[in-house]
């Protein structure tokens, strides 16, 4: 489905001119989108950026979609430092781990580099995520993080993405609740429990096909 297609739906099902000239059509569609990304982290939001800690910085501000790091471990590399070329697993902990622990001795790397393999990554005022290392750089240093990253809102009615076309009636029940919630309507209640319920079934769906994926690749 588009972003015209759903736009259609509660055209017919909603059926509030006032707040269709006001644009919250497309508001509460894309909320709802990004609802389901915030309530699992699917297959589809994989993503990877390499993230550049320029000469005299300690930190690096993350694309603005990410969410969180992938549950693979480890999802974050060292891949240049001081232009040196390397892939060394980074283990990212949180501040307060690396104000209490020395840092460890990793032998695939310099030991300039060393502290460059520990890192923490904090959510700021404004929302966005900075990723940090304990120490201020002389050379640039460059990390490979694989994340989980949010859509872009869709903005042109022909414009879709990988939930609106692979999970239409998760979709549109929490699009119905989001709805009806804004006027109060108790049917949104209704359409809540819908959603749970097409949650659990797409979500079980994803992770059968992230299987599938894996099974094919070690051959079976």
């Amino acid at each position: 489905m588009t972003l015209g297609d759903l736009k259609l739906m509660l055209q017919e099902d909603f059926a509030r001119y006032d707040k269709e000239q006001s644009g919250w059509y497309t508001k509460w569609i894309n909320r709802a989108i990004k609802k389901i990304c915030q309530d699992r982290s699917w297959n589809c939001m994989r993503k990877t950026t390499n993230a550049t800690i320029a000469s005299g910085f300690s930190n690096v501000q993350l694309p603005s979609d990410f969410k969180e790091l992938q549950n693979e471990r480890p999802a974050v590399f060292l891949i240049s430092s001081g232009g040196s070329e390397t892939k060394a697993p980074v283990s990212v902990t949180s501040r307060a781990y690396m104000d209490e622990h020395s840092q460890a001795l990793w032998p695939s790397v310099s030991a300039g580099s060393q502290s460059h393999l520990e890192a923490f990554i904090e959510q700021t005022s404004s929302g966005s995520y900075i990723f940090n290392i304990d120490e201020t750089v002389d050379q640039d240093v460059v990390y490979r993080l694989q994340y989980f990253g949010f859509f872009n809102d869709l903005v042109n009615d022909l414009e879709s993405n990988y939930i609106t076309n692979n999970y239409e009636d998760m979709l549109i029940s929490k699009i119905k609740e989001i709805a009806f919630l804004s006027v109060n309507d108790p049917i949104a209640a209704d359409f809540m429990a819908l959603y749970k319920n097409y949650l659990q079934e797409a979500w079980r769906d994803d992770q059968g096909r992230k299987h599938s994926g894996r099974k094919l690749r070690m051959g079976g």
